[in-house]
């Protein structure tokens, strides 16, 4: 622990464990390059054990070593989870309350939920030295405690659940590649790295023994970077910025990912890394959610005839970032790519993907252009932007091909105005593809005969759209997965269906996951049979999803003009699940009756067993149908075969006075033991009517012939 002064070695009351705690200095001749500091410190346990804790800003629970808990003679209560934190991933079986306390006073605070990890991986090479102080003159008067050489291993990890971890008493920084001092209720910590600037220089030599290892990747990798440098979205830093120091200088370390089947590379800057416990991300403002529903886009993209698609190019590279913020955005890269050549300091001068700010900023952009050009290119386009837009790609229906060629013009006019550039655009239609510039259509269709090609399949948003047959559909790359809770995760995870086309076949992958959950199965412990039967069966009938296909328009192409439209809700449950589905009415000036799917939902019960909720009991007669559907989930080949899902039922097609009427009584085998249903009993009550006058006469004389004289 470090202590300011006046304090030294021989004052400094240092509590005993089995005699007293030595306080030295350790011996390090030098700092290592590019090592980072954490918050590691000595520590009292219930008053008695001393041990080093690391404070960890990334760990929502406290957690103690299997070692420490052992050696105390503890027993806590059991408890089967997996902890993740910014130091590791922990295996917890046992959880107890422990006292944890200043190492000089024992002042501390009792932490009533410690897990039990069965090893702590936090290596003694990230704790400061004595030594190392001296060489920053705002830390050099501190003092560094440390534990006999027997108890040199980190056995606490202090969680976000104490103010151990969160309280600041007081704090000191020094230059921007020199490590900072907080005081907390446990002593003062060191923490940081000798820089960010040599965090980013560890994580540049490991790419570039990636990048050499393979020559596809290295010229991918470079071609991308060099094109940011080219293009002016980054830039080699000023000779006189280098050492601009007024503290909003930081590096981001960077890596690629490879699309898996062309030869594209994205460079992502992680902006998420964390040093001396924070990270740029924490530092920036999330600012207003200004991107549409997703589910809200979809579903207008099939409101109308014909629909078109295109995307904004690099759109968050088209925003700036002020100069002074791009010393924040700075970057490591080798001159032109070669990693012979001494590496230099370059910075983003335009918005990051993966800065937190850069979501609300480019859209904040995109709906400014909007307001500043909407009266050169009208109402339509302004409204296009505000409403069709989900980030970067636009997903637009219109009713008339000339309405639709008009619009695109128009909101290629507008965003060029507003900086922006829309290209690779598609559409279902020939002639308003036809319409578009070939520069600016989408390259997979570009070199196509449209009067006789079949045109490929545009995938949009996570759903593929075959334009040919102007349907939605379903591509399946199911991976090879191992047969554990975390591989059912990482499959079911995978189905991105945001309009819920197949929720009643998704519905069986989950319940599997919840049962594996519910039983408390490790991560990566293997299923049983049974259950590794019913994966079996469900991931081979996932291949079959390919074969879905649903109409992308709500209405028919050929139905005509619409004279009513009614949105029909459809909802029923059971004790594994729910379902919930919308469907759309349509009725056309000619009489005719359409109707079909619009979004369907299906959940698996809570953990905790509830009760069939009330809304089964009112439901109509078709829901029951849904429920086998939705809630008690399908086989994928009863999905595909069943028009009740894809088009809704019948009688929805058919005139109102033809529906199924309500059912007017319940049986009452069917609701008993139910809670949900309010039990009656019957109460029976005697009532006494007033006596007329007669009864009165009779009961006050008992002689018949008084009573007839009187009332004569």
């Amino acid at each position: 622990m470090l202590h300011g002064p006046p304090k030294t070695a021989s004052n400094t009351g240092a509590a005993h464990m089995g005699g007293r705690i030595a306080i030295r200095g350790e011996s390090a001749s030098q700092l290592p390059k590019g090592r980072t500091m954490l918050n590691i410190l000595p520590v009292l346990v219930n008053g008695t054990h001393a041990t080093y804790g690391f404070i960890d800003s990334g760990a929502a629970p406290t957690l103690a070593a299997r070692s420490r808990i052992d050696q105390m003679g503890l027993k806590g209560r059991p408890y089967n989870q997996i902890k993740a934190t910014e130091a590791s991933t922990f295996t917890c079986k046992e959880v107890l309350s422990l006292h944890i306390g200043n190492i000089n006073t024992d002042e501390g605070e009792h932490v009533t939920d410690v897990l039990v990890a069965d090893k702590i991986n936090v290596s003694m090479d990230h704790a400061m030295s004595q030594e190392w102080l001296t060489k920053w003159p705002h830390l050099s008067d501190l003092e560094v405690i440390s534990l006999p050489e027997y108890h040199r291993q980190v056995e606490l990890i202090i969680g976000l659940d104490t103010t151990l971890n969160r309280v600041i008493l007081d704090q000191r920084h020094g230059l921007k590649d020199e490590p900072s001092a907080y005081l907390t209720k446990l002593g003062w910590v060191v923490f940081g790295p000798t820089g960010t600037r040599s965090t980013s220089e560890c994580r540049a030599h490991s790419l570039k023994k990636k990048v050499e290892a393979n020559e596809t990747y290295k010229t991918i990798y470079v071609k991308q970077v060099e094109k940011y440098l080219l293009k002016g979205y980054a830039e080699l830093v000023p000779v006189d910025k280098l050492n601009h120091s007024d503290g909003r200088v930081s590096y981001m370390a960077h890596h690629g990912d490879k699309h898996p089947t062309k030869e594209k590379l994205r460079v992502f800057f992680d902006l998420k890394a964390k040093h001396a416990g924070t990270s740029l991300n924490d530092h920036l403002m999330q600012g207003p959610d200004l991107t549409s529903s997703l589910a809200g886009v979809l579903l207008r993209f099939r409101e109308e005839k014909h629909a078109v698609t295109t995307d904004i190019q690099e759109m968050f590279h088209q925003v700036k970032v002020p100069e002074d913020d791009s010393n924040s955005l700075r970057f490591l890269w080798w001159p032109g790519g070669d990693t012979n050549q001494a590496i230099q300091e370059f910075r983003m001068t335009s918005r990051v993907f993966g800065a937190r700010s850069s979501p609300s900023v480019i859209n904040f952009c995109l709906r400014q252009a909007a307001l500043d050009y909407g009266d050169k290119y009208g109402k339509e386009a302004c409204c296009a932007i505000r409403r069709n837009f989900y980030v970067d790609n636009l997903l637009k229906s219109i009713d008339s091909e000339e309405d639709c060629i008009q619009l695109t013009k128009d909101l290629i006019g507008l965003c060029a105005d507003g900086g922006f550039r829309l290209n690779q655009w598609t559409s279902s239609n020939k002639d308003i593809l036809a319409a578009m510039p070939e520069r600016e259509r989408d390259k997979s269709v570009v070199t196509l005969d449209l009067s006789k090609d079949e045109r490929p399949t545009e995938h949009a948003l996570s759903i593929h759209w075959d334009m040919s047959s102007d349907e939605f559909t379903f591509k399946i790359n199911l991976k090879e997965k191992p047969r554990t809770r975390r591989g059912v995760l990482s499959v079911v995870a995978s189905l991105y269906d945001p309009l819920g086309f197949v929720a009643p076949f998704t519905l069986k992958g989950k319940m599997l996951l919840q049962d594996l959950c519910r039983r408390n199965l490790p991560w990566d412990e293997d299923m049983n049979n049974d259950e590794a039967n019913r994966w079996s069966r469900w991931t081979s009938q996932l291949q079959c999803l390919g074969d879905f296909k649903i109409r992308r328009s709500l209405v028919p192409p050929d139905f005509g003009e619409v004279s009513s439209y009614q949105l029909h809700h459809f909802a029923d449950a059971s004790q594994t699940g729910y379902g919930v589905v919308t469907c759309l009415r349509t009725v056309s000036k000619n009489n005719q009756v359409n109707s079909t799917l619009v979004m369907g939902r299906a959940r698996v019960a809570p953990l905790k067993r509830s009760s069939i909720p009330q809304m089964e009991l009112t439901a109509a007669a078709v829901a029951a149908q849904l429920d086998y559907l939705a809630s008690r989930s399908l086989d994928v080949d009863k999905l595909l075969e069943s028009s009740l899902w894809l088009t809704r039922p019948e009688f929805l097609c058919q005139e109102q006075d033809s529906w199924p009427a309500l059912p007017n009584d319940v049986k009452r085998a069917e609701i008993d033991g139910d809670p949900e249903v309010k039990q009656s009993a019957p109460i029976f009550s005697m009532f006494a009517p007033e006596p007329i006058l007669v009864e009165k006469i009779a009961a006050k004389f008992s002689s018949r012939t008084k009573i007839v004289r009187i009332i004569a």
